[in-house]
């Protein structure tokens, strides 16, 4: 039983490399460069189609990674998202899936994020750094066409128990309902926007 449980197990770890090493999408993809990484699902980029060239923020689609304030995950998610960046890529080059690229509430543009043939948004949850974002905890401006992978990574590392999922420090609040908290239990003189607690940026 012992010996058919490994075997489970690292045919799951095999799988989940397959799904994290894939090609962008056949058409072109919009270059960006990294300007910084902002927390383990945000990050500020340069898009390299225009001209001049402009700096915008970007989330990564159909993801909640823990908040910085949510020790140790936060600062483990931040610090992941930046070495899947920066792996042989000196440079912090990176592609946005092309698609419509609406802006979220907060102006941010909103897309699956590939660097080489990894697709980042996918790697943290499989990697047990974020969570898979259903459709109902936030307002998506766009369809996400990776939601089906997001899950299935996500049941892969709960079985693993890695990252945020490991039974010795599991995270016990999700993202979104810790941001929550935080902005309830805010004094009313130091609200801002959004209003809407379930709105709350990533910080």
């Amino acid at each position: 039983m012992k010996n058919l449980l490994l075997l489970l197990l690292m045919g799951i770890s095999c799988l989940a490399v397959l799904i994290g090493c894939q090609s962008p999408p056949a058409t072109a993809t919009i270059p960006a460069r990294v300007e910084k990484v902002l927390s383990g699902q945000l990050i500020e980029v340069t898009l390299l189609n225009q001209q001049p060239p402009v700096r915008r923020q970007v989330r990564l689609q159909g993801i909640d990674a823990p908040d910085r304030q949510q020790a140790p995950w936060g600062k483990n998610s931040l610090e992941r998202l930046t070495a899947l960046i920066e792996q042989d890529n000196p440079q912090k080059l990176v592609q946005l899936e092309p698609q419509e690229l609406k802006p979220d509430q907060f102006e941010r543009v909103v897309a699956p994020v590939w660097q080489n043939r990894v697709l980042l948004n996918l790697a943290l949850v499989q990697e047990g750094y974020a969570l898979a974002q259903l459709p109902k905890e936030i307002e998506e401006p766009i369809i996400n066409k990776h939601q089906t992978e997001l899950l299935r990574a996500q049941d892969q590392a709960r079985v693993l128990g890695i990252g945020i999922w490991d039974p010795t420090q599991p995270l016990r609040l999700a993202p979104i309902e810790f941001r929550r908290y935080q902005q309830n239990s805010q004094p009313t003189s130091q609200k801002v926007l959004p209003k809407i607690p379930q709105k709350v940026p990533q910080k």
